[in-house]
């Protein structure tokens, strides 16, 4: 995670608009933990703060959290810091820099999977023959900066309901039906 264009650097300019007085941990450092346990499948801010808990000493120094000598061992960031640093940081500052640690592993050909963001949007500008505009659902590849696929959405259906066609026809090598078996799996999870 370290060197010029690790993780923690790339966090690292991310502005911290916390008052110094009180802080124990870098907001880098935080953000490394919050991005590792996202990476690793915590999907909400209570799930970081139990992954922090059950980190490793090794990976918690890896993510910039300091060693505390009174108690002799890395202690990771409580539940409270972690909240905190959630509600005040500049997300699109964090998840900037997020991508482009996450581009910059990708092209030292560190990174084995893609990032995937799914978005919809409306075409300004252009109308169908009922008079309606056309919504797209787009995958774009965050770590390659690539469209992967699009797919249009129907007036009369939601995003939600083309997720899973897109996603096969992206990932190609799957069929529907086991895409939407892990989909509602995932859900129950």
């Amino acid at each position: 995670m370290g060197g010029q264009h690790g993780l923690l650097a790339c966090l690292g300019k991310v502005a911290d608009h916390r008052k110094a007085k009180g802080i124990r941990h870098d907001l880098a450092a935080i953000l490394a933990v919050i991005v590792v346990a996202r990476l690793s499948g915590a999907n909400s801010a209570y799930a970081a703060v139990q992954f922090a808990a059950t980190m490793p000493p090794e990976a918690l120094r890896r993510c910039g959290i300091r060693y505390n000598p009174r108690l002799g061992k890395y202690v990771p960031p409580s539940p409270k810091t972690i909240k905190r640093a959630v509600r005040a940081v500049d997300a699109r500052a964090a998840d900037e820099q997020m991508c482009a640690w996450l581009r910059a592993e990708a092209a030292a050909g560190r990174l084995n999977w893609r990032h995937i963001a799914i978005d919809g949007k409306t075409v300004r500008g252009a109308v169908q023959p009922d008079g309606t505009r056309p919504h797209l659902l787009a995958g774009y590849n965050v770590t390659a900066g690539t469209v992967l696929g699009q797919d249009s959405v129907h007036a009369k259906t939601n995003e939600i309901t083309c997720f899973v066609p897109l996603l096969h026809a992206i990932l190609g090598s799957r069929n529907h039906a086991a895409a939407r078996r892990d989909l509602a799996r995932d859900r129950r999870h």
